[in-house]
C-alpha cells in the first residue's frame, strides 16, 4: 500500500510539473523584464548598454520544452530556466554569454 501511495504521489507531482511548465512567452517576457532591470542598474552608460546587449540575446534564443521544465538557450548557453510556473535568469558573469552572429 505504501508503494502505491508513493507512486501515486510521484505521478501527481509529475502532472503538476507538466501543467505548470512556463510557456515560451513567459520566458521571453522574463527576458524583457531583465532587460529593463539591467538598464536601470549600472554606473555608466557603457556598462548599461553592455548588459542590455547581453540580455537581448534572450529574444533570439531557442526555446526548449522538456515537459517538466523548459529553457531558453543560445549557442549552447542556457539563459533562462523555468519550472513550476516560474522563470529564472541563470546566465551570470561566470557563464559566458553567447555571441551574436
Amino acid at each position: 500500500m505504501k508503494k502505491f501511495l508513493l507512486l501515486l504521489n510521484l505521478v501527481q507531482f509529475v502532472i503538476i510539473l507538466i501543467i505548470s511548465n512556463p510557456s515560451e512567452l513567459a520566458h521571453r517576457a522574463y527576458v524583457a523584464q531583465q532587460l529593463k532591470t539591467r538598464l536601470k542598474e549600472g554606473n555608466d552608460w557603457l556598462e548599461k548598454l553592455r548588459s542590455a546587449a547581453e540580455t537581448t540575446q534572450g529574444f533570439m534564443a531557442d526555446y526548449h520544452n522538456y515537459y517538466i521544465c523548459s529553457t531558453l538557450s543560445k549557442d549552447g548557453k542556457t539563459l533562462t530556466i523555468g519550472a513550476l510556473g516560474m522563470v529564472r535568469w541563470v546566465a551570470d558573469k561566470d557563464q559566458p554569454y553567447a555571441t551574436t552572429r
